[in-house]
């Protein structure tokens, strides 16, 4: 970090200036959290984190620090600090396009070697890119730049030529048109639980029945009902349960009980935002939209009535 601090030599062996107001507070949250300062350890090689010259003669002081926990520090082999600038972060042009303009901090870089193995076995998974044909704007498009398209049935004109010549041709343009009519989303994994899936299947088939039968075999029916949503609010719990001992029920990886990122992690994961809307209507058993018949009717209503809406 750039503390903007200096902690004197009382903590870092050859810092030329004395413990400043802000290196105070720095010393203070160090204190608290039982932080190690790499710079005053045998791992750091190097002092100065800033150097730079002016009209008005040297500064040098030591305002970068590198501050990590014990268990981290032991992974750390190495520390340098690169004071003959041979790393120097370096501007090579001005913001209007000077390239003229060559200009290296004043901050020296800090260089960091840590000993961690793991393991290069198991490859990150490939993310799935398909196209989206339920859209329908891009479906409308396709349909109109396949119908009547005499490119493609070109194709197909020469009765000499090789057919599997003329179909890998034909299959070309279309994937053309596809690439040009749909745009390509990306296939997430879904996080849902197949119990879960299984229990609401059942839930709405038994909904479904208790809506056509008759008073006498309800009773029988709603009992099953009320079981299922028992086991599914048991399910739920159990999944919800181990959401959050997963994030924020590891007291090694906390500080109070809790971190922040952690708990955005959980909220991510028990209420995750939808990324398409949700549904608005509902279909009945002939497979219409109960929505679009109670607006036709309520429509046929209020005309008959002389009203409008």
């Amino acid at each position: 970090m750039d503390s903007n601090a200096k902690l004197g030599k009382q903590y870092i062996s050859g810092d030329p200036k004395q413990i400043s107001d802000n290196g105070m507070i720095l010393e203070s949250v160090i204190v608290e959290n039982n932080l190690v300062i790499v710079n005053g350890t045998p791992k750091c090689e190097g002092v100065i984190t800033r150097y730079r010259k002016t009209i008005n003669g040297v500064e040098a002081a030591v305002l970068d620090h590198l501050l990590v926990c014990n268990e981290f520090f032991k992974l750390i082999s190495k520390m340098t600090i690169d004071e003959g600038g041979k790393y120097a972060l370096t501007k090579y042009t001005h913001k209007c396009g000077d390239r003229t303009c060559r200009k290296e901090s004043d901050h020296r870089t800090i260089i960091v070697e840590i000993d961690v193995n793991w393991s290069t076995i198991d490859k990150p998974k490939v993310r799935l890119e398909v196209f989206n044909y339920k859209d329908k704007e891009s479906f409308d498009m396709f349909v109109k730049k396949t119908t009547d398209n005499k490119e493609l049935e070109k194709c197909f004109d020469n009765s000499d030529e090789n057919l599997e010549v003329a179909s890998k041709r034909w299959f070309k343009m279309l994937n053309c048109v596809i690439t040009l009519s749909f745009r390509k989303i990306r296939l997430k994994k879904s996080s849902s639980s197949p119990i879960l899936e299984q229990l609401f299947h059942k839930k709405e088939e038994l909904k479904e029945k208790l809506t056509l039968i008759d008073d006498c075999s309800s009773s029988r029916l709603q009992e099953e009902l009320e079981s299922i949503e028992a086991e599914i609010a048991s399910v739920s719990a159990k999944r919800n349960k181990d959401i959050v001992n997963k994030y924020i029920g590891m007291k090694d990886d906390v500080i109070e009980g809790s971190t922040q990122a952690n708990t955005w992690m959980m909220m991510k994961t028990l209420s995750p935002k939808n990324t398409v809307d949700p549904p608005a209507a509902k279909r009945d058993k002939w497979g219409n939209l109960v929505t679009d018949y109670a607006s036709k009717l309520l429509k046929e209503v209020l005309q008959t009535e002389h009203l409008y809406i």
